[in-house]
């Protein structure tokens, strides 16, 4: 269980794929409640901080985005300290923990003439080599040339 800042820059340091979600999971209860209880920031942007180096997130987990989730509740995130302020319409009474939980990817329904379309659309933009945009082909169906000659 995370119950300080050091413990949680070393769960941080020392996550693996394994145990990625139930790290990140822990880890954000003892930051949102450290706001909540204390109006400390600093835990969420040492996870803001740490998550781009993170292998295997869930899905809607980049720092970006949870960036992105505080500044909808009003703190403000300075890039240059890498650290959040708590801004004048704050309201985080209610900020969820693990808002990640259940989001799921969006599920790409384009069809192959769809995906054709743009992948000459890049190309006719592009000054790509014959080579370039037969990768750029072979990426869009995810072809092996050999295979399909």
């Amino acid at each position: 269980m995370i119950n300080s800042n050091k413990k949680l820059s070393n769960a941080l340091q020392r996550i693996s794929k394994e145990n990625v979600a139930s790290v990140l999971l822990d880890a954000e209860t003892f930051a949102v409640s450290q706001l909540l209880e204390h109006r400390n920031t600093s835990p969420l942007a040492t996870i803001a901080t740490a998550l781009g180096n993170i292998a295997g997130k869930p899905y809607g987990l980049s720092p970006k985005q949870y960036v992105e989730h505080y500044e909808a509740m009003g703190l403000v995130w300075d890039k240059k300290k890498s650290s959040f302020s708590i801004g004048k319409d704050a309201n985080f009474a209610e900020a969820p923990v693990g808002y990640w939980v259940g989001m799921e990817r969006p599920v790409n329904n384009e069809s192959d003439s769809e995906k054709a379309t743009k992948a000459f659309a890049r190309i006719a933009k592009s000054e790509l080599t014959l080579t370039q945009a037969i990768a750029l082909l072979q990426n869009a169906y995810q072809t092996d040339l050999k295979v399909a000659a």
